[in-house]
């Protein structure tokens, strides 16, 4: 609520999504703790009060801060979609090492407006079983698709979806 309050208040596009969550309570604790006075929050936060000096005073390195980012930077693309460019770059990079034959996804060969609408298919479906299939890699082989997700998912933590069809 406190983001959707400032953004509001600051007339900006919101730009965040349930991903960035975690990192935006941490922000926000760490701005409230820079400006309101930690003394008179008694024995309960006494432990957190003494952390929080010591972060304010720079002796201690928070251990995480948001980098300020321009409104341009931020991609307005689902994860899925964002995440789907990267990881086909890498099986083109890469063909040598299958020894199968690797079906991109169906999405990209999509159309804009079909690809609106499969978007649009999966975040307002429960099922969305055949709008997540636009999102599959098909392999030949099983160890293929194991090759795919460990340098892909495990690696470099792109989220992806992959199958194998004998």
């Amino acid at each position: 609520m406190l983001m959707s309050a400032l953004y509001v208040a600051l007339d900006a596009p919101f730009d965040y999504t349930i991903s960035d969550m975690p990192y935006l309570r941490k922000w926000w604790c760490l701005l409230l703790m820079e400006n309101f006075d930690l003394r008179s929050s008694g024995k309960l936060f006494a432990h957190w009060r003494e952390e929080a000096k010591a972060v304010l005073e720079g002796q201690h390195v928070p251990i995480f801060r948001l980098k300020k980012r321009k409104f341009q930077e931020v991609s307005q693309e689902p994860a899925v979609v964002e995440d789907l460019h990267p990881a086909v770059q890498w099986v083109v990079q890469n063909k040598a090492l299958f020894r199968g034959h690797v079906t991109m996804p169906k999405y990209l060969s999509l159309n804009q407006g079909d690809q609106q609408r499969v978007l649009r298919d999966m975040s307002e479906e429960e099922d969305t079983g055949a709008a997540r299939d636009m999102f599959l890699f098909v392999f030949q082989f099983a160890e293929d698709m194991e090759l795919f997700l460990k340098a892909c998912a495990d690696e470099q933590g792109l989220r992806v979806s992959a199958m194998f069809d004998m």
